[in-house]
């Protein structure tokens, strides 16, 4: 902030989302704005860096030489279980949620330019593939990734193009084995580099996390064989990245997951990517009350 390193932890919680306190003013911050609420610096805004939720076969497709945060043994006490989301799906919302569209649980993918938010159903963006819409002035592009996991939003305009090119997804054939596992253009690619962090947490924040990771599953008691069997042949399904790219109406170039066009008059150029966020609605809601909600056949 202004040159000065912060160091954060988790102090609480506020509306369901986390709030952060920095080490050197004590001053609290909220997560998902990354603006001060209280103390020192309050009002201060931190820079928000572009990252996105993806599956790790599709990350490591894309970025074979990237590092891997370790797990650290001596604080998996702390991380949370599997199936937490599913479990958390079940709670209310705590925060007011006018009558709309959507229920306040629901998956959304939001994009906030120059004054313009929307939210489009995480469900609708899953069936469609690609949706072209307008935030403001700005035509662009939301897509599904190969990996049916994976949203990006982009800018759908690049130099030497038309302001509002058109683009849909082109339906491919099977993938081979070759093209489903990281690395498939046949390059040599290195296993990813795992690096241990140490968390370092308050004591306090320490044992308040242990005690709900330490928390009885839902419903008490051990899986049947059966559930057990079919649980484990769940998770023993071989991942796999589905063929992937987009045509521009103007050009017939081919534009790959990343935004960039790998054939066609336009290879070589690159769609602007827009930070978005995936999260439930009552939350994207709260911090963007004026935002829309996309849905198919409505006026933009």
């Amino acid at each position: 902030m202004d040159g000065r390193v912060l160091h954060f932890y988790l102090a609480g919680i506020n509306d369901e989302n986390f709030l952060m306190r920095d080490r050197e003013t004590g001053s609290w911050w909220q997560q998902v704005s990354g603006r001060a609420i209280a103390g020192p610096l309050r009002g201060a805004r931190l820079r928000l860096l572009s990252s996105e939720e993806i599956s790790f076969g599709l990350w490591r497709r894309e970025y074979p030489w990237g590092t891997v945060l370790a797990p650290v043994a001596a604080d998996r006490k702390n991380y949370v279980r599997a199936g937490w989301v599913k479990r958390y799906h079940k709670y209310p919302v705590v925060v007011p949620l006018p009558h709309g569209p959507l229920q306040g649980r629901t998956l959304v993918v939001g994009v906030t330019l120059a004054g313009h938010s929307v939210a489009y159903p995480f469900a609708q963006v899953a069936k469609q593939g690609v949706i072209e819409d307008t935030l403001g002035d700005t035509p662009i592009l939301v897509a599904l990734g190969p990996d049916q996991r994976t949203v990006r939003v982009f800018v759908r305009r690049a130099p030497g193009l038309p302001a509002a090119d058109s683009f849909f997804k082109e339906v491919a054939a099977p993938a081979t084995a070759a093209e489903t596992r990281p690395g498939h253009a046949g390059e040599a690619k290195p296993p990813a580099r795992l690096v241990a962090a140490a968390v370092v947490r308050p004591a306090e924040q320490r044992g308040q996390l242990a005690s709900k990771a330490a928390a009885p599953p839902i419903g008490g008691g051990k899986a049947s064989p059966a559930a057990h069997a079919k649980k484990t042949a769940k998770a023993s399904k071989p991942f796999t990245l589905a063929p992937w790219k987009l045509l521009d109406a103007a050009t017939g170039s081919q534009w790959d997951f990343r935004g960039c066009a790998i054939q066609g008059k336009a290879k070589g150029r690159c769609l602007p990517i827009l930070p978005s966020l995936t999260e439930d609605w009552f939350d994207w809601h709260h911090y963007h009350p004026e935002s829309r909600v996309w849905s198919a056949g409505l006026p933009r």
